[in-house]
């Protein structure tokens, strides 16, 4: 395929996979994309086809306008790693957990593998996986958004997932650790609120609840600074200039 056209890897875990995994595959591809900026600084020499990016957001489900009648809530995969902070974080602040996993947080014998698969089979709807819309729809309706940061593979390790700027246009409050380099993107105590414990991840998602036009204040600054510089059509042109195609025509409606 290379001998027709540039072949891309777009990586989004080298801040823990790039010595076992990214680098060695990394000569097979024209060119190799992290979206880690230290992975970028110390590997760009060895690895001239190394290019530097990030995730973005797309408007196809964004509903800024949405009535949020969602409190505080959190969407998405329930590692087993996150079960004891959303079950601290539900019964300090009355945090919502939607998506596949979400009953081992309010039921605990769904922790036990066996337990999951019996009651799988009885009500197979149970844990399913949300589906991307069903994700922002939950979005749209959430006055503030549980944002957890770590790695699945290791807790203590911070990332920047993609969900920091998916629901960008959500007009939801980012609640979240603030991982290294979010602060490029983002600005602290502007645009996202930065906890530094659970406790303190309660007693903020608490206190911007009380306060909406705190929240609402914040929330909109996300929304614009992710319309001006975040979304696909910001980062996708750049990107294509990059490994030398150009800026792709725009679809005419």
């Amino acid at each position: 395929a290379a001998r027709l056209a540039p072949v891309v890897a777009w990586n989004s875990d080298d801040d823990w996979q790039w010595e076992s995994y990214s680098r060695h595959l990394a000569p097979y591809f024209t060119y190799m994309v992290t979206t880690y900026p230290h992975i970028y600084d110390a590997h760009r020499g060895a690895f001239p086809n190394l290019l530097l990016s990030q995730w973005a957001c797309l408007d196809t489900y964004a509903d800024a306008g949405r009535k949020k009648d969602l409190n505080f809530t959190f969407a998405g995969q329930v590692y087993r790693n996150r079960v004891p902070e959303l079950r601290e974080l539900r019964q300090e602040a009355g945090l919502k957990v939607f998506g596949y996993g979400a009953s081992r947080v309010w039921c605990p014998p769904m922790n036990n593998r066996r337990v999951r698969e019996a009651v799988g089979k009885l009500f197979p709807r149970l844990n399913r996986p949300l589906e991307f819309h069903q994700v922002n729809e939950i979005w749209n309706r959430t006055k503030v958004s549980y944002t957890p940061m770590s790695a699945s593979v290791n807790p203590q390790m911070l990332q920047i997932k993609s969900r920091a700027f998916e629901m960008g246009l959500s007009g939801t409050l980012m609640l979240c650790r603030n991982s290294p380099g979010l602060d490029r993107y983002y600005e602290p105590g502007r645009e996202f609120v930065q906890f530094h414990d659970l406790k303190d991840c309660a007693e903020r998602a608490q206190f911007y609840l009380r306060n909406e036009s705190a929240r609402r204040r914040i929330a909109e600054a996300y929304l614009k600074r992710t319309m001006a510089e975040h979304m696909c059509e910001h980062r996708w042109p750049a990107l294509f200039q990059q490994i030398g195609l150009g800026t792709p025509a725009r679809k005419v409606a």
